[in-house]
């Protein structure tokens, strides 16, 4: 799918279409492990460790921290080839 979108220019309609696509590919991938993964963490902690993994999150995704950590995962070279 990514090296289609690669091949297009990004105004046209084929990229547009290409990009719906995945985007709704990515969605219902997240959407499945989402409830996968939120099943097992149901079963493997506590409420109480659950809702401390939460605050966690919650106060680290605003930081300067997550930030960078963001912009330094944007720059490394795309797992999936692309071309």
């Amino acid at each position: 799918m990514l090296p289609d979108l690669k091949t297009k220019p990004t105004d046209s309609v084929e990229f547009a279409g290409s990009a719906k696509v995945l985007g709704e590919f990515v969605d219902h991938h997240a959407s499945e492990e989402e409830k996968t993964m939120f099943k097992m963490a149901r079963k493997l902690f506590s409420a109480e460790e659950l809702a401390d993994f939460d605050e966690q999150y919650e106060a680290w995704k605003d930081s300067p921290q997550a930030a960078k950590e963001f912009a330094n995962a944007m720059k490394q070279p795309s797992p999936v080839p692309v071309g």
